[in-house]
């Protein structure tokens, strides 16, 4: 093996330290050229029909078809994962026939990322008791997965829900007075979403901010940063999805914005700064997850 291919793979294990997650980085990717292994789904594919994808964080544009999504996809590509997490080592999403102003639930499912097995636990009937939830994030202190919806009261808001993952039914057990875009849980339980910085009028967004949430509060606002990437802001628009890595306690933003472009960042919520991390080019991800632990 030569010298570039074993920094390539090189694994690392340490002791933890004070306060450092226990199991972090007792397995890590340290891939420096690709980054860290993520799972998703196309909610845009520039191939067509859309697909449950794998990727690295440093390399989004290079997208690894894992399965269709529809595999009597007509050439509309009307049915897709609207959203999906890993709980635990199981991914759950929900797939939708997504139309421009409204989804209908098809399927809850579960999906092998080895594999490409698709697991259909729930078939949904034709219903318009739909919140239309669009993302969804697994809170590992409490075994519980979350999700955010279109506020009932005012679709410029989102409410937030728990998922049963053995049927796919859900429960709101919060509100929110302002719409966020993703959602994600770090180790530790910490819930953050990402909301828009409206501007002097209330008009138009400006930019964004990273917002802490209370989750045993009614996932009240206890924190809020304002994010940009070299000085700049980042404006929210389309579809959004995050998630973190817990071997590294980072977290990963899928961000599309009014250039209708999709880019991935970095961001270090106790530092509270962002980069940018790779551009999905073509593709638009939804339902980001990525694994605690692998080899």
């Amino acid at each position: 093996m030569s010298c570039l291919t074993a920094m390539a793979f090189t694994l690392t294990m340490h002791a933890a330290q004070p306060g450092e997650n226990p199991s972090a980085r007792k397995i890590v990717d340290l891939n420096e050229y690709k980054g860290v292994l993520m799972y998703g789904a196309t909610m845009l594919d520039a191939s067509g029909p859309a697909h449950y994808v794998k990727f690295y964080s440093k390399k989004g544009y290079e997208l690894t078809n894992v399965a269709p999504i529809d595999p009597d996809d007509d050439g509309l590509h009307l049915i897709k994962l609207r959203c999906g997490t890993l709980c635990g080592d199981t991914y759950y999403g929900y797939i939708c026939r997504v139309f421009t102003f409204v989804d209908q639930p098809d399927q809850f499912v579960s999906i092998d990322f080895n594999t490409g097995k698709v697991n259909v636990i729930h078939q949904f009937e034709f219903t318009e008791d739909w919140p239309t939830i669009y993302e969804m994030a697994y809170d590992r202190e409490r075994k519980t997965c979350w999700a955010l919806a279109r506020g009932t009261r005012d679709y410029a808001t989102s409410d937030v829900y728990e998922i049963n993952t053995t049927d796919g039914s859900f429960s709101r057990v919060a509100e929110l007075d302002y719409y966020a875009w993703a959602m994600a849980v770090d180790y530790d339980g910490n819930a953050y979403v990402i909301k828009g910085k409206p501007d002097a009028n209330n008009e138009y967004y400006e930019g964004s901010y990273l917002v802490k949430l209370d989750v045993d509060e009614d996932f009240a606002s206890v924190d809020s940063t304002e994010l940009k990437v070299d000085g700049q802001s980042v404006i929210p628009n389309f579809d959004h999805s995050m998630d973190f890595d817990n071997n590294s306690n980072l977290l990963y933003w899928l961000s599309t914005s009014n250039d209708g472009y999709q880019r991935l960042y970095k961001i270090d919520p106790k530092k509270k700064t962002m980069v940018k991390e790779s551009d999905m080019v073509f593709n638009e991800v939804v339902g980001l997850a990525i694994p605690f632990e692998f080899t």
